[in-house]
């Protein structure tokens, strides 16, 4: 059985100590030897001592078995009575409760970062635009009074909810039906916006690359059979994923392309959710046949 408790490694030389808890004492200290024997242990006082003292100089023993829920409150118990030596933080469940830079390691730190910038290409701007409006970040959003029904705030971007320390991510949530509500609120897309429009359109060095990693690339005979059939009279919908509210109707699978969207990832959407039930989008909208 695994010995849960509290351990001490003790350098016979100097009689310093370390102190320290585990779930599995046997596996910690098999642990700590591997690591120190590496010369990569996190504690740089016992790794110093053992590569000052040897091996041989460092004894390891039980203090005291206890049962998984005391392990902290046994630790703090005897860091605070035996005040171990080796021990660099003083509070078990916080390790870095207290602990503070050095003025050195500040200018270090300081050194380090100057002259660091980070240069985004136009192209990568326009490529990050387009996955935002894609994913909603730039879309206006209301927040509904859940009683009456109410917009009782607007926003023209979900950015800008953080004006009063909501985080965007949870009204995405909302927005996309993961959560209920936030903040006593709930959330919608602003229903005006016209979803077909709701994308921006792919920088063009990125189609380049897309049609760089496709070329050479063909569909088999089944594939372009159906893609065939799926290219006929036949009608498509536009559709909010969320609520399942129709967006615009096609009379045909071509003219979906006047809208800025493509036929081939259309018809992927057409052919219903995956293995594992999700609804494929495209151009942050759902799709499916008509006849």
């Amino acid at each position: 059985m695994k010995k849960i408790g509290i351990y001490r490694i003790t350098n016979t030389q100097t009689l310093e100590i370390y102190v320290g808890s585990s779930q599995d004492i046997d596996y910690r200290w098999r642990r700590h030897r591997w690591n120190l024997r590496r010369g990569d242990h996190p504690n740089r006082y016992l790794q110093r001592a053992w590569m000052k003292y040897g091996p041989d100089s460092f004894v390891f023993d039980i203090v005291e078995n206890c049962d998984v829920r005391n392990l902290l409150g046994r630790e703090k118990y005897y860091i605070d009575t035996e005040s171990p030596q080796y021990n660099i933080a003083s509070e078990p469940s916080s390790p870095m409760k207290g602990r503070k830079h050095t003025d050195e390691s500040k200018m270090k730190i300081s050194i380090g970062c100057t002259g660091l910038t980070r240069e985004v290409s136009d192209d990568t701007r326009a490529l990050l635009r387009h996955v935002n409006v894609k994913n909603g970040h730039n879309k206006p959003v209301e927040a509904i009074d859940p009683v009456t029904g109410e917009v009782r705030h607007r926003f023209e971007t979900i950015g800008d909810v953080a004006s009063k320390g909501w985080k965007k991510s949870a009204v995405i949530r909302c927005c996309k039906g993961k959560m209920q509500s936030y903040q006593g609120f709930l959330w919608k897309y602003e229903s005006s916006v016209d979803l077909t429009r709701n994308h921006s359109p792919i920088p063009e060095s990125v189609r380049a690359k897309i049609s760089a990693g496709r070329k050479g690339k063909t569909h088999t005979a089944e594939v372009r059979e159906k893609i065939a059939q799926a290219h006929e009279w036949r009608s498509v919908a536009s559709f909010n994923p969320n609520t399942g509210e129709i967006v615009k109707i096609y009379e045909r699978m071509r003219a979906v392309e006047d809208d800025g969207f493509a036929q081939c990832r259309v018809w992927v959407c057409c052919q219903g959710p995956t293995k594992k039930g999700k609804i494929p989008k495209h151009g942050g909208l759902g799709w499916k046949y008509l006849t």
